[in-house]
């Protein structure tokens, strides 16, 4: 790591440390930003390579997430 940036680059290797150690919540990063003193919208911005995504999508929970109600049955339509 280079020292001759000063402040900003030690803070911001610091930011991207804590950001690196695990999935984060919304929570867990609104609680960095408000620490870091910036929005929580340009830190997930400016370090978005430090934020884990998880590969595992399970289809069939969106799936059901997502059906719609069978309408027909419905008392409204009589």
């Amino acid at each position: 790591m280079r020292l001759d940036g000063g402040v900003s680059v030690l803070r911001d290797a610091c930011i991207a440390d804590w950001m690196k150690a695990g999935p984060l919540t919304a929570g867990q990063l609104v609680a960095i930003a408000e620490i870091v003193g910036v929005s929580a919208a340009y830190l997930a911005s400016r370090f978005a390579y430090c934020l884990q995504l998880s590969a595992e999508i399970d289809f069939s929970r969106l799936e059901a997430a997502f059906e719609l109600p069978d309408v027909t049955s419905s008392a409204c339509l009589r």
